[in-house]
């Protein structure tokens, strides 16, 4: 099998699958519409080393708005489908998959803010407005583990976890909505 056909089946799988997540037939349209609402950060906003050497390696884009879980998490999927119609699975450049979980309370309460990120040849993008606590936040990280379970298995690219402690997540979180308020007050 060559190249061409590899990539349109992986990424027929991948829009079938979005489809069954998602329950939207049209699915590409809406989500290619979400894309409006990128916040473009200078450096990954963890701090974390981005594995990537591709034409956008040094893009690194907060997408939606971490308050807002419905626009972030279409945001995100349009983003996702950007990536995945331009990959090249037997490319150099694999897509990586991050989910970062920032403490929401300092009292260890075991609830979090969750961060979902993926990376491709064109830049890094994540995603926040999920939460493992609340009814619209935990519905969104449902919706997006489900996406990154299916991209992780298509792909065969692991899915890494990790978790910032509170004194750390608050003031990045913080920071990520300052970035976003700025630049739409300033256009």
């Amino acid at each position: 099998m060559n190249t061409v056909s590899r990539s349109r089946g992986a990424l027929l799988r991948v829009q079938t699958g979005l489809r069954e997540i998602c329950g939207e037939a049209d699915s590409d349209q809406k989500f290619e519409r979400a894309v409006d609402e990128e916040t473009p950060m200078q450096e990954h906003p963890f701090g974390f080393s981005i594995p990537l050497r591709g034409k956008g390696s040094g893009v690194v884009l907060f997408v939606g708005y971490p308050g807002h879980t419905r626009s972030s998490v279409d945001a995100m999927l349009a983003h996702v489908l950007m990536c995945v119609k331009h990959h090249d699975p037997t490319g150099e450049e694999r897509l990586y998959l991050r989910i970062i979980l920032g403490e929401a309370q300092a009292k260890g309460t075991e609830q979090y803010y969750v961060y979902f990120e993926i990376g491709c040849e064109y830049g890094v993008y994540i995603c926040g407005g999920c939460t493992d606590f609340s009814g619209g936040g935990k519905a969104g990280t449902e919706r997006l583990e489900n996406v990154f379970a299916l991209l992780s298995f298509v792909y065969n690219t692991p899915v890494s976890r990790t978790i910032i402690r509170y004194w750390d997540a608050e003031p990045i979180r913080r920071k990520i909505e300052a970035a976003y308020d700025s630049i739409r007050r300033d256009s």
